[in-house]
């Protein structure tokens, strides 16, 4: 379990409580939490916890991930562990401008040997961005896939998923989609495969799609981990 906290440091306590030694704080230079904040949490964190701090780097929105480098990093124990969860981002008519690995590559270089880089986040959608405003678009599989290859590449060993469509609500076939993009990728997720059986009824003697309808689909009892 990992809980959520914000400001006042007053809501620490309930999670300390409880025993929960995982905490996310999300956007603290977006949300304007100071970096004492994040140094005041990490300071009461138990000596086997873990503090998740994320920013991202949005075309609009300043660079976050400097910030988390420069002013939060430096004041922090390696029980805390920053990370960025950018999605890719394309102007139109021009093409890429935000590519999310390169932010990963940034807090990994500039965190080198401290101890607070192990994460980042995939996201399940994208923006498109024109002269007026901008629109989401959902993330391709092969996006999505580039980003979990990624986290292989600059040892993360920790990601999480942001499962959401165009209109910002969860749908069990985009958690599908990431996932498969995390199999694909190799290391993040294993597959269990079951064998069935397909029985047709046909008008011919032999199989043809246009004169078979499927009847049933038998389950075997078979099952494999790959």
């Amino acid at each position: 379990m990992i809980g959520n906290t914000f400001p006042p440091i007053g809501n620490l306590t309930q999670w300390l409580q409880a025993g929960v030694k995982r905490l996310d704080i999300d956007e603290p230079w977006h949300n304007n939490f100071g970096p004492d904040y994040v140094d005041q949490v990490d300071a009461q964190m138990p000596g086997d916890g873990k503090l998740y701090v994320s920013e991202y780097y949005h075309w609009d929105a300043g660079d976050g991930i400097t910030v988390l480098i420069y002013d939060y990093a430096p004041l922090v124990s390696t029980k805390t562990k920053f990370g960025t969860h950018s999605q890719w981002e394309y102007m139109d008519g021009v093409g890429l401008i935000t590519d999310p690995r390169s932010q990963w590559t940034q807090l990994k270089n500039a965190l080198a040997g401290q101890g607070k880089f192990e994460h980042g986040w995939v996201r399940t959608i994208k923006t498109i961005l024109y002269l007026f405003g901008s629109y989401a678009e959902p993330a391709t599989i092969e996006e999505m896939q580039l980003i979990w290859g990624h986290a292989n590449n600059i040892g993360a060993n920790t990601v999480f998923i942001y499962v959401e469509g165009i209109d910002g609500q969860y749908y069990p076939n985009v958690l599908d989609n990431a996932l498969y993009a995390a199999f694909q990728a190799g290391g993040w997720v294993e597959r269990e495969e079951e064998k069935v059986q397909a029985v047709f009824c046909c008008t011919t003697q032999t199989y043809d799609p246009d004169s078979c309808q499927l009847l049933e689909i038998l389950h075997l009892g078979e099952f494999r981990w790959v």
